[in-house]
């Protein structure tokens, strides 16, 4: 209730405050600054914006893409759905925040919530399909980036305030979101808040299948409502930035808390929580062959405890750090994307179900995907990316010797797009992927009793390759 009370007063105080409004119609920008959106490089790139998800937000990002076409959802219950992409999920999917990873523990067992708000997003891009070019070869079935407006690239002087509140009666869930920008002296300042509280999922007749309750004496038996699915939700957010002639500057925190319940497991609540602070900068030069230089950097500290009744049965941390140069060119006919990519991170596990051992992941790769266009119909496109994956696995009693591993990728892509008219075109490439084994599939070893499964790695993988040609038309 504590929450609630301060998020009321904050929402009163900043209506108040900004009490003048006005009605603002969608404008698309067709000149000026170059579009570098995904959309811009990939045919088979969707963005969902911000009115298209009010209508469809659910606690998770799973559910929330879940009636996208080629996407479903590894729901566990109400609370953890991640994106399936034409079958693939896990390492083979990449979640991204404002291009960068979640640094989280999401990737490792369906019953991880991924630690991003859907009340406070502007916009989400899909990529099906390959996209290990740009963002890595963790990316080979295709990416979801939630972009969010922390740190503005544009000034807007004055101030935009945004307040939504809705009340769900499968779980008599309360859901409430604030958000403020305000622009002064070419500085942009940015704050947003949420509450989401949620009882147990309401379902008609029992938890259990007929045949589990035939072999299983549980008293009283589950009905009507699904067991342990409740969930408490709140984040806030502070974002500023520097906004200059050729560029911008900026910097933003991130605090996401979650306390669920675990519905393969009765008596088990996950209580989550991660701090991330983001730096981005621009700088667009005159008069040279580099249109637009950016940089982008996340820093993250993340964990997760599973209470088993008031005790801790184990823990996950992932502290680590993920950065993004990039070089956007252009000369004539021939523009492109280029860049540096690294990240490093620790994840640790400890207590009853730590089936992976202490591990230091390094990342660093390099990537260039250029664009020529013939003229005003045709279009090709040509990529490459070397990727270095170095993954040491710390020693210890219940996994062995420390043991190092190195890998080092090489991907490839070749495209082509055809302008039938305005609005209509037809695509096609083909992409060649090395993917690096990450640390869980060379290293897990013990029971995961949320999944119902023994997982045993195998320290002798070799990289995972993979051809992939892509057909499309697109209107």
């Amino acid at each position: 209730m504590d929450y609630m009370k301060r998020f009321i007063v904050l929402t009163l105080i900043s209506s108040t405050a900004f009490a003048h409004t006005e009605k603002l119609e969608e404008i698309e920008v067709t000149h000026g600054r170059e579009e570098t959106s995904l959309g811009t490089y990939v045919a088979n790139a969707t963005v969902m914006k911000e009115k298209e998800i009010l209508k469809r937000r659910e606690s998770s990002l799973g559910d929330t893409l879940k009636n996208e076409v080629g996407i479903q959802s590894s729901s566990f219950g109400p609370n953890t759905g991640r994106p399936i992409i034409r079958g693939l999920d896990g390492n083979r999917i990449r979640i991204l925040q404002n291009g960068l990873g979640t640094l989280d523990a999401s990737s490792q067992s369906v019953d991880h919530a991924i630690p991003i708000d859907t009340l406070t997003v502007d916009k989400i891009e899909i990529v099906r399909g390959p996209m290990s070019l740009l963002y890595g070869s963790g990316a080979v079935g295709g990416i979801v980036n939630v972009v969010n407006n922390r740190i503005h690239s544009e000034y807007n002087e004055g101030a935009v305030t945004q307040a939504d509140g809705r009340y769900e009666t499968v779980n008599n869930g309360l859901s409430l979101s604030n958000r403020i920008d305000y622009g002064a002296k070419d500085w942009m300042f940015h704050f947003d808040g949420s509450l989401q509280n949620q009882g147990d999922q309401k379902i008609p007749g029992y938890a259990h299948s007929e045949r589990y309750r035939d072999r299983t004496a549980t008293n009283p038996e589950p009905k009507n409502k699904l067991p342990n699915s409740f969930s408490n939700q709140n984040s806030f957010a502070l974002g500023a930035s520097k906004i200059m002639k050729k560029g911008f500057f900026g910097l933003s925190y991130y605090r996401f808390n979650n306390d669920y319940g675990s519905v393969a497991e009765k008596d088990v609540m996950i209580r989550m929580g991660q701090n991330r602070i983001e730096l981005a900068s621009e700088y667009r030069p005159e008069g040279s062959t580099i249109r637009t230089i950016k940089f982008r950097s996340a820093q993250s500290f993340y964990k997760h405890e599973e209470f088993e009744g008031d005790a801790v049965g184990t823990t996950f941390r992932n502290a680590g750090n993920e950065s993004r140069l990039e070089f956007h060119t252009g000369n004539g006919k021939l523009t492109g994307i280029s860049g540096f990519q690294g990240q490093v991170n620790t994840f640790k596990a400890s207590g009853d179900e730590a089936f992976l051992p202490t591990s230091e992941n390094l990342i660093a790769s390099l990537f260039t995907l250029q664009k020529y266009q013939f003229d005003s119909d045709d279009t090709i496109e040509l990529g490459g990316r070397v990727e270095n994956t170095a993954i040491r696995k710390k020693s210890s009693a219940n996994f062995g010797a420390s043991d190092d591993k190195g890998f080092i990728g090489y991907n490839g892509s070749l495209g082509y797009r055809h302008l039938l008219k305005k609005d209509h075109s037809l695509n096609g490439s083909y992409s060649y992927t090395e993917r690096a084994p990450t640390f869980q599939e060379l290293y897990a070893g013990g029971a995961h009793i949320a999944t119902g499964v023994f997982e045993n790695g195998n320290s002798a993988l070799h990289k995972e390759k993979s051809h992939a040609v892509e057909l499309n038309f697109k209107r």
